[in-house]
């Protein structure tokens, strides 16, 4: 049988979030954060995220904690200084939501919608389209 612990601040190796979990690798989210940042970072002429470090985000969803994996990518999109990370991050989720295995990420995405409705009059048209095509992807009209 399991006990449940109430002393415990930090989710135990193969706990569930409010969204699921597929994986049982246990993590304090710095892999994640670590690895958004990197895909999200500001600056460049075209705002895409390396193809090598996406391609490892999307292929390791599965086993991820969906929490810690977007909640970065929220802040992100909320980085009102650089274009750049919020159109990165939107396609990331765009990446995500796509790919099989990452369900949950889909669950976290409807949830948060508000946010990227919000991305939908962003300044930027490159921000705009991309929050445009992950509502769409995700089955709401933007």
């Amino acid at each position: 049988g399991s006990r449940a612990s109430g002393s415990s601040a930090a989710a135990a190796p193969g706990a569930e979030g409010p969204y699921g979990r597929a994986g049982q690798a246990a993590s304090d989210g710095s892999y994640e954060r670590h690895l958004v940042s990197e895909l999200c970072a500001p600056g460049g002429a075209r705002a895409q995220p390396p193809e090598d470090k996406l391609s490892e985000l999307v292929t390791g969803a599965p086993t991820l904690v969906v929490e810690q994996v977007c909640e970065p990518l929220l802040e992100h999109m909320q980085d009102a200084s650089s274009w750049q990370s919020r159109a990165k991050a939107l396609a990331v989720v765009e990446r995500l939501v796509k790919a099989p295995g990452c369900e949950p990420y889909r669950d976290f995405w409807l949830d948060s919608e508000d946010v990227l409705a919000d991305l939908v009059n962003d300044a930027k048209a490159s921000v705009r389209d991309r929050a445009v095509r992950v509502l769409r992807e995700l089955g709401v009209q933007a």
